[in-house]
């Protein structure tokens, strides 16, 4: 296409001259790319890829996605380090020490976020475990204390911590909804034999598991730990 837009079209465009020089006439074929710049596009479209890649895991309009926020930033970091020690990247290594700024930036703003922590304690695949794999439990702390490494943090305690005032501040509000509801219906369940030890007042549940739940909601009512027996 290039080759044939100068006759075709003439020149893509003419400088005026500076001083009486002549115009500079820039043609169609001194944009055209040798191997040498298609190798360095080649590179490009590698770094964007990673890029589009964690973005479309993120975007979904039938599935949750909440739980993935932190793997994919944290994946995209690491794959933006390589490239940036990579000499291979030399050309971009500027590009992508700013791009592993702006991800730190919005990396940080998470810590303001308890969301994020709960959707990975609710993935069956994760829980507190990747936390703990990705981020460091009890031992790398420890190892930190002993090194002297100041600001120290315990993260698989501190998303436990996140969790559990989570959980407790949730219960409190069930129990408030359980007593009203326990108010209102206080007529008795007919269960057949079959069920008849899981069922409980105000459960019209043909779930067995749902109404062993029910029945260890009600049992805990009283105690304030008791939304640790209802995850059991």
């Amino acid at each position: 296409f290039i080759a044939t837009t100068d006759l075709k079209f003439g020149p893509i465009s003419r400088l005026q001259g500076k001083n009486g020089e002549k115009p500079r006439i820039i043609k169609w074929t001194a944009f055209q790319l040798d191997d040498t710049d298609w190798e360095k596009v080649q590179l490009c479209a590698d770094i964007l890829a990673d890029a589009n890649r964690y973005h479309q895991v993120c975007s979904s309009t039938r599935m949750p996605t909440l739980w993935q926020v932190i793997p994919a930033i944290e994946a995209l970091s690491s794959r933006c380090e390589k490239k940036a020690d990579n000499p291979k990247y030399a050309l971009f290594h500027d590009a992508l020490r700013k791009g592993l700024k702006k991800l730190l930036k919005y990396y940080k703003l998470l810590d303001n976020a308890n969301a994020y922590i709960l959707a990975l304690f609710l993935h069956p695949y994760f829980k507190l475990r990747y936390i703990e794999e990705q981020w460091g439990g009890e031992d790398e702390y420890q190892a930190e204390l002993d090194a002297g490494i100041p600001n120290a943090w315990n993260w698989q305690q501190y998303a436990r911590d996140v969790v559990e005032k989570t959980m407790k501040k949730y219960w409190d509000d069930s129990l408030k909804t359980a007593n009203q509801g326990a108010t209102v219906n206080q007529a008795p369940v007919v269960a057949t034999s079959k069920s008849k030890a899981h069922a409980s007042a105000g459960s019209d549940s043909e779930d067995d598991y749902d109404r062993a739940r029910l029945q260890r909601l009600q049992a805990g009512k009283a105690d304030a730990e008791g939304w640790k027996v209802e995850l059991q």
